[in-house]
């Protein structure tokens, strides 16, 4: 149970799962690889979450973040793309 007055951090989150990765000027703030064995992954709060299947193991994902708010980033996209064989 939340007591007290709470300032939450809120931002808008776009996911998408590409073939590959787009080609961009933007600043990319995270870029690394998930282990995936059941291909699934939640993306999400409290709130409401998004849910994709069939992702590859491991898969590429790319992290950027765009915005700013006196708790951090407003806008945020999550690329996800297969790791290349």
């Amino acid at each position: 149970m939340f007591e007290g007055d709470w300032d939450l951090a809120t931002a808008s989150i776009h996911v998408r799962s590409l073939p590959e990765f787009d080609r961009t000027e933007e600043l990319v703030a995270f870029e690394g690889l998930l282990r995936l064995p059941t291909g699934q992954l939640s993306v999400g709060d409290a709130d409401s979450e998004v849910r994709l299947n069939d992702l590859s193991n491991p898969t590429r994902v790319r992290v950027y973040a765009a915005g700013e708010s006196d708790f951090g980033a407003t806008k945020v996209r999550i690329d996800f793309a297969p790791h290349p064989a």
